[in-house]
């Protein structure tokens, strides 16, 4: 069964064999666009596959290793409903942190609470919700790797 990348490949092929037999010049640009349009359709599947140049797209996957494809089969059907996060533990950390600053400062604005007297408080709190971010991190990573597992187990 043929790629789909490679379906589109073909089909532009035949767009710009049209365009060259074209009658007028008009037709001859909508065959040149509709060809450009494909490639870039290919190129977007590529993508979508996990590769990145069109020399590793048309290796076959027959020529590759079975469970490297049913891998990256799993991996992104897994992805569908589980995605991998996106960032690291730092950025997750960073973004947790930079919050809990802004609803802190809101907070004592709004109650006009004055957390310099104790710096321990607003410590704790982002802290607490630097970690929370860590572990919504890891929570969010083994729902991936659960999901790929599933998909790889399903085939």
């Amino acid at each position: 069964m043929g790629r789909i990348a490679d379906n589109f490949r073909d089909k532009a092929r035949h767009a710009a064999g049209e365009a060259r037999k074209a009658h007028s010049d008009d037709d001859a640009a909508m065959q040149r666009n509709r060809e450009a349009g494909l490639h870039q359709l290919a190129n977007n599947e590529d993508w979508l596959d996990g590769r990145t140049s069109t020399a590793e797209s048309r290796v076959p996957k027959v020529l590759r290793a079975p469970d490297e494809v049913k891998t990256e089969r799993a991996r992104h059907m897994a992805e569908a409903y589980a995605p991998k996060p996106a960032d690291g533990m730092m950025m997750y950390g960073m973004v947790g942190a930079g919050l809990a600053i802004l609803s802190l400062f809101a907070f004592s604005r709004f109650y006009e609470i004055d957390f310099s007297l104790n710096p321990l408080t607003p410590l704790l709190v982002v802290s607490a919700v630097c970690a929370g971010a860590l572990v919504l991190r890891a929570l969010r990573m083994r729902r991936h790797e659960r999901a790929c597992k599933a998909e790889y187990d399903k085939g």
